[in-house]
């Protein structure tokens, strides 16, 4: 492949090394990441191989796409929206750690070498499901120096500290440095571990927070009015009716909420990134229901939209979009050897037809075969094209009894050879003015497609003349002479 708009409509260049498109091959957007690597070609593929489709807890890889020039991209599936943020939530952060934990021994099993990944390249799908791409824990640089499970333990350690809280960040450092994470059984254990430390650091936050809080009520106790506690209340009773008033009065009038209608834009004929663009800024989305094959729009653009362009809906909507594939292009199959007959039926499989027909004579092929076709065998053409053929016509083979015609009946016998070469002879005979000899001897097989045919012709004798009578001489015989006329050479016409 020369390039990737031979198989995928580059939708937006994304950040990084990621490029959004639609797979006109899997009928689907995707997501293609360039792989970088010092690797052979070869050697990354082998990797893809093993991780394409893993199980459902990743990020899936689902293919890969090599160019002409070498470059080489692997095709994901579009990653969930939101990004994890574990920065300054403790809870979440271990829940990712445990994720990622899990996803490192699954890879270590697979005999693969792993490396921390990217925050931004983890995804939140849901409050207990975490997704990352296999390649964003993957060393592709050096793939098969698996680790030890010790090492991998610090790793994950290394992971959780990046994160946390120094108090914590202080603990870990110190069990890593007396090797005592690494003697953990596995990652299930590391991170209980973590959650007590978590634990027994929350118990000492709420006690000190909990002595300051009793501290600060004794204090404001005393300072408290009681007007204060009733312009605090008569507040608040206000803030809830304003609620009640907004969600009823929402209810009442606005039947569908707040969303703004927006008007469709017309897309048909659009390409596909074009339209998408356009779509986005109306605040709509676009979902490819099928692609077609078509004449008239050009491919990668819009055939046909549901709503249609001009509509009024609420904006974030789907938009229903049919894709043109462009004109449908078909293999030309190889119908030379074939009956007309059959091999009309093999150009209709494909979707081609029979176009013009040549017969050609012939003496060493049956009749009705076809001879050559145009466009030749193993082309590509449009479907519902026309094939024009050249067909036999075949020849009388075998040499016919001229003996005996005149010259005019003669050749009329021989047009039904097709072409020919005629060498006529003339030579005396009693039964002047028909064929006397003939070269090929009657019903003999011709094999060449022009054949070379000689015919003799008998013409009168010429009459011997008689001496004078002298009876005293005795009769000298004259010995006769017979001439022959020139040969001729006559190609006639079929």
């Amino acid at each position: 492949m020369r390039d990737l708009g031979e198989r995928f409509i580059i939708l937006e260049e994304s950040k990084g090394d990621r490029i959004r498109a639609y797979d006109k091959l899997l009928t689907r957007f995707v997501s293609l990441r360039q792989i970088r690597t010092n690797l052979g070609v070869g050697k990354v593929i082998a990797v893809l191989d093993r991780i394409i489709n893993l199980n459902d807890e990743f990020l899936k890889v689902i293919g890969y796409q090599a160019l002409d020039n070498g470059i080489l991209y692997a095709i994901e599936e579009i990653p969930p929206q939101e990004n994890v943020e574990i920065r300054n939530n403790i809870k979440e952060l271990l829940q990712v750690t445990r994720y990622i934990g899990r996803m490192f021994e699954y890879l270590n099993a697979q005999g693969l070498r792993i490396k921390l990944p990217d925050i931004d390249k983890i995804y939140k799908e849901s409050d207990i499901r975490y997704l990352v791409s296999p390649l964003d824990l993957i060393d592709i640089n050096n793939p098969e120096k698996v680790q030890s499970k010790e090492e991998i333990l610090n790793i994950l350690a290394s992971f959780f500290m990046n994160y946390a809280p120094q108090s914590l960040r202080d603990t870990l450092s110190s069990l890593i440095e007396r090797n005592i994470i690494s003697k953990l059984n596995n990652v299930e254990t590391l991170v209980n571990m973590l959650n007590t430390f978590i634990l027994q650091e929350e118990r000492m936050r709420t006690k000190s927070d909990s002595k300051k809080i009793a501290e600060e009520v004794k204090r404001e106790k005393k300072r408290i009015s009681p007007w204060v506690f009733i312009i605090t209340v008569l507040l608040v009773l206000a803030g809830i009716s304003v609620w009640l008033l907004y969600s009823l009065g929402e209810r009442l009038f606005f039947s569908e909420g707040t969303i703004p209608d927006v008007i469709v834009p017309d897309i048909i004929n659009r390409p596909l990134p074009e339209a998408y663009s356009i779509l986005k800024a109306s605040g709509l989305n676009i979902e490819i229901s099928g692609l077609e094959y078509s004449s008239a729009i050009p491919s990668g653009n819009i055939i046909s939209q549901d709503p249609s362009g001009g509509l009024k809906v609420k904006a974030g909507r789907n938009v229903k979009v049919i894709i043109s594939k462009g004109i449908e292009l078909v293999n030309v199959p190889n119908i030379v050897g074939q009956e007309l007959g059959n091999a009309r039926k093999i150009l209709e499989s494909v979707g081609l037809k029979i176009g013009d027909i040549i017969e050609t004579p012939t003496r060493t092929v049956p009749n009705g075969i076809v001879l050559s076709q145009n466009p030749k065998y193993g082309s590509i053409t449009s479907k519902n094209s026309l094939v024009a053929v050249e067909i036999s016509k075949h020849l009388q083979s075998n040499m016919p009894n001229l003996i005996g015609k005149t010259q005019e009946e003669a050749e009329s016998l021989l047009r039904s050879l097709g072409q020919y070469i005629l060498v006529i002879k003339e030579r005396e005979s009693d039964n002047p003015g028909v064929v006397i000899s003939q070269n090929p001897p009657a019903n003999t097989s011709l094999l060449q497609e022009i054949p070379r045919i000689e015919i003799t012709i008998g013409i009168p004798k010429k009459a011997i003349p008689q001496p004078p009578s002298h009876p005293n001489l005795e009769e000298v015989p004259i010995e006769g002479q017979t001439e022959t006329s020139p040969n001729t050479e006559t190609l006639p016409s079929e």
